[in-house]
C-alpha cells in the first residue's frame, strides 16, 4: 500500500463513500500468461478495517486486489467510509473496476 495515501480524504469518508485507487506498474519481458485477464472481484469478506496505516480507528475499511492486464502489473486498492460497507456500496466498488480499462502498455526506446 502506498505511504502517501490522502489520510484526510480517508478520514472524511462517509459511510457510503469509497476511494479506488489503482497503481500500474510495466513489465520489460512479460510471459505469455501475464496477458491472460483475470477478474478483479470484491468479496464482502475479503474487506477488512485492520490494515496498516489505517488513522481512522477503524472506521474505514479496505478490500485490495492484484492481476496482469495489458502487459503490466495493477494493484487495485479500495477504501470504504464504513468496517462493513453496504452492498450498494460494494456493488459501486465493482462497476468502477468492471469499468476501468487499460491499453496496452508499451515502452518505446
Amino acid at each position: 500500500m502506498p505511504n502517501d495515501f490522502p489520510h484526510r480524504t480517508m478520514a472524511r469518508l462517509a459511510a457510503d463513500d469509497l476511494i479506488v485507487q489503482v497503481l500500474r506498474s510495466w513489465e520489460p519481458s512479460p510471459p505469455r500468461w501475464v496477458f491472460k485477464k483475470r477478474p478483479l472481484r470484491i468479496r464482502r469478506p475479503q474487506i477488512h478495517a485492520s490494515f496498516e496505516g489505517n488513522t481512522t480507528h477503524g472506521r474505514v475499511s479496505l478490500w485490495s486486489g492484484a492481476t496482469w492486464r495489458n502487459g503490466s502489473f495493477v494493484q487495485v486498492y479500495v477504501f470504504f467510509g464504513s468496517p462493513s460497507p453496504s452492498a450498494t456500496a460494494i456493488a459501486r466498488a465493482q462497476r468502477e473496476l468492471n469499468g476501468t480499462s487499460f491499453p496496452r502498455w508499451v515502452m518505446r526506446r
